[in-house]
């Protein structure tokens, strides 16, 4: 039984290597259901046809940080699963302000 949370929450969902936003699909409904506002992303050089040779840890970095610059996010959850626990991580280090948890 899902219960309706009285206070909505910021999820920003990172995908590991190789996996793009459709692996939080299920997270992402379940969240939303409850009322939370959620934003998964895929990383530069993960979606389908995308080039994948100049991609670094630092692009990665930045594209969560754009996200949550564009998006004017403000006590996120950033959720990282794998490899994006590192980016999760200097995200976090760069953007503690905007932040409310890393996991």
């Amino acid at each position: 039984m899902l219960v309706e949370n009285t206070k909505a929450k910021t999820y920003l969902l990172i995908p590991g290597a190789w996996m793009g936003a459709w692996v939080w699909e299920s997270v992402t409904q379940g969240l939303q259901k409850l009322g939370h506002h959620v934003y998964p992303i895929t990383l530069s050089g993960l979606a389908e046809d995308d080039d994948s040779a100049n991609i670094s840890l630092a692009i990665h970095v930045s594209n969560v940080l754009t996200l949550l610059q564009r998006e004017d996010l403000r006590d996120a959850i950033l959720v990282g699963h794998s490899y994006s626990g590192v980016v999760a991580g200097q995200v976090a280090d760069r953007t503690s302000e905007r932040l409310a948890h890393t996991v």
